[in-house]
């Protein structure tokens, strides 16, 4: 019955015979079939419609990785030996490029002198039996007491580490690193430790610093150590043993050392 409209309804124009017949055998062939352009599109939208949930979700997935990494930012695992033979660890937080001038010993008078090696055994307890020390001392002019020190420890592959050796009460140093930060736990003192990746130079290379901050007794030490990004981990394994050595030795005894 419905073919027989086609053919009725194809009668009322006036093609030649031969194009007619094309003409009437396609239209009879996608009646047969079923086939058709409505068909084809309901399919792709039903496609559509079954497809937006997924990329709903998609899109929530990334937001939501997104905010964990600002939550959480990248950390860095420095691991070194202990002299007992047990391994230390100390997790650095990436943060971001700092540093803010600051005041250096509250404006005090001081003097200052380069330590002996005695001293420096002093202060920095069992590192100076494995490193390279130099320091150099701050006194204060009205009493002749240590307000602090800045040292370096130099190891055998020529790493140096910055050491800064301050009382408490005292605002000594010249650059403030601000940026996220760890809090580990290391032979029962805490260590706030971080990092950050510097922009590419002119040669096209990136450094990267290691740095951390705590407190042996009445003093606070601040440690910082930087270099190519390529020796990342030759440098937070070294931090880390500086790390260990000074809290381990019961360093930075500043009273027991005099102008």
């Amino acid at each position: 019955m419905k073919n027989n409209r086609y053919v009725q309804s194809f009668n009322k124009i006036e093609p030649d015979q031969t194009a007619q017949a094309r003409m009437l055998h396609q239209i009879l062939r996608r009646s047969n079939t079923g086939s058709s352009q409505i068909r084809k599109v309901n399919t792709m939208h039903k496609t559509i419609k079954w497809l937006m949930p997924v990329a709903a979700c998609l899109a929530i997935a990334v937001v939501a990785a997104i905010s964990i990494a600002q939550v959480n930012p990248p950390v860095a695992i420095g691991s070194a030996k202990t002299g007992e033979g047990d391994t230390l660890t100390i997790s650095f937080a990436k943060g971001n490029l700092p540093a803010k001038d600051s005041e250096i010993a509250n404006g005090a008078a001081m003097e200052s002198r380069d330590l002996t090696a005695d001293e420096n055994k002093t202060l920095f307890g069992s590192l100076a039996d494995t490193h390279t020390i130099t320091a150099y001392g701050h006194f204060y002019h009205y009493n002749s007491a240590l307000a602090f020190v800045e040292g370096r420890a130099t190891n055998d592959d020529g790493l140096q580490t910055r050491i800064i050796l301050y009382a408490n009460d005292l605002n000594v140093l010249d650059t403030v690193v601000e940026g996220n930060k760890t809090s580990n736990d290391i032979f029962g003192t805490a260590v706030h430790a971080g990092y950050f990746v510097t922009d590419k130079n002119s040669k096209g290379i990136r450094n990267i610093i290691y740095y951390a901050t705590f407190h042996l007794g009445e003093a606070a030490c601040y440690l910082e150590l930087g270099g190519e990004k390529s020796q990342s981990d030759a440098l937070k394994t070294e931090i880390t043993a500086v790390i260990g050595k000074l809290i381990q030795s019961g360093a930075g005894d500043l009273a027991q050392i005099s102008k």
